[in-house]
């Protein structure tokens, strides 16, 4: 199996060195670098240029903004069998894709995602699974991060992103948990394996300033909206209306009240006003 792996960044640098470096010491081979680079100037080109004899690296300049958009601009030059969406701040080990593809073979995945921590802070992770689970329409919710996921070309061959999901979109999160919705909606085998992590630093959520966390919560309440509307998943109301109690209770007992409150307010304006033909999904309906 041959992986592409989508890399759509802005405003870093030295993470793409270091990921870059991790990647010519790879015990898997066979895989290609697709970098969008939505940086105005050639700060990456320098950057890039020595690894251009280390392993296949196609280095894409984009002058539009958005995550969704620019992985969309990668997915025209993906010539793998798996498809890979990594950060430009996280980190693979040097086993990543030779781990990847024996256990894609040995669950038959066609969507494989693990667990991330951050190693400089051993405390902080992201625990979806703490064994190999298979994901359903029931537990789509929990898992889904672009980081550690990776899935077969052949189930998103008539996939793009969203664009109005995703940083740099109006709607500032979803877009991950959307390509699983489609796998899903594909009867693709959707794996999780909560033994494995990939690197990624780790933000808490007061770090995180109030504009991006309403465009988060923006986010959450579009998926939703799709969730329901698109791939008619009724239960997703429930959910939707357990996450917003949750809220309302934190506004009313929590330390942290100004965050629920903009997390309650985006999460309903985002369910609001996301429509379905914006996009490119009508023939969904």
């Amino acid at each position: 199996m041959k992986f592409s792996l989508i890399m759509a960044t802005l405003d870093r640098f030295e993470e793409v060195r270091s990921f870059c470096e991790v990647l010519s010491k790879q015990t898997y081979k066979d895989f290609e670098l697709i970098v969008v680079d939505q940086n105005p100037a050639e700060g990456l080109t320098d950057i890039l240029a020595p690894f251009l004899k280390e392993f296949p690296l196609i280095h894409i300049r984009s002058d539009k903004k958005g995550l969704s958009l620019n992985r969309n601009t990668g997915l025209q030059k993906a010539s793998g069998d798996i498809i890979a969406f990594p950060d430009d701040d996280c980190l693979y080990n040097e086993d990543t894709l030779e781990y990847v593809a024996r256990r894609m073979k040995v669950v038959n995945a066609d969507y494989f995602c693990v667990n991330w921590h951050d190693t400089t802070q051993p405390q902080a992770y992201q625990c979806v699974r703490e064994e190999t689970t298979e994901i359903k329409k029931r537990n789509f919710l929990d898992v889904g991060s672009s980081i550690t996921l990776f899935v077969a070309k052949s189930v998103i061959e008539e996939f793009s992103f969203d664009e109005q999901l995703g940083v740099g979109a109006k709607y500032g999160s979803g877009e991950e948990t959307d390509l699983l919705l489609w796998c899903l909606s594909k009867n693709a085998r959707c794996i999780c394996d909560g033994t494995y992590y990939i690197h990624h630093p780790y933000k808490k959520s007061l770090e995180i300033n109030e504009k991006r966390s309403y465009s988060y919560a923006l986010g959450y309440g579009a998926l939703m909206k799709k969730a329901f509307s698109v791939y008619h998943l009724y239960f997703v109301i429930g959910k939707f209306l357990f996450a917003l109690l949750k809220n309302m209770l934190g506004m009313i007992i929590s330390p942290r009240r100004k965050h629920h409150f903009i997390a309650f307010k985006g999460k309903i304006a985002g369910f609001i006003s996301y429509k379905q033909g914006d996009c490119r999904w009508q023939f969904l309906k």
